[in-house]
């Protein structure tokens, strides 16, 4: 999978591509409108993917995504966005020199996406 792009499809498809125990945070602001089945599949996923020290949090707002640095206190931590929309948290990972995956379905958005956070710099 990799690191620090806006990747243009289904999460619920992506997500079988990530290795088991790989991401150290999830951030994602859920779709309402998704029958419960795929929640429970993606729940299933969430937890195959986690790291034991793994986290999630569920909200959209750069006030917020900005206060989690503390948690990403690793340079090389991986943050999974689920449901990228405009790149907002793959934005903050980027200033906060965060290696981020994100999935986005809607093209439009990851074009917007893609415009916010074009000149990634990640220090490894």
């Amino acid at each position: 999978m990799p690191l620090n792009k806006v990747l243009c499809s289904d999460t619920f498809y992506l997500i079988k591509d990530i290795e088991d125990n790989s991401i150290n945070c999830i951030i994602f602001d859920p779709l309402f409108d998704i029958e419960i089945e795929k929640y429970k599949f993606l729940v299933s996923e969430i937890y195959r993917v986690f790291k034991d020290s793994g986290c999630v949090y569920s909200f959209m707002n750069w006030k917020r995504i900005c206060e989690c640095k503390s948690i990403l206190s690793e340079k090389l931590n991986i943050v999974l966005d689920l449901f990228s929309g405009s790149g907002v948290v793959s934005e903050v990972c980027s200033k906060l020199k965060r290696n981020s995956i994100a999935f986005e379905i809607d093209r439009k958005r990851v074009q917007i996406a893609k415009e916010r956070i074009e000149n990634w710099v990640i220090q490894k």
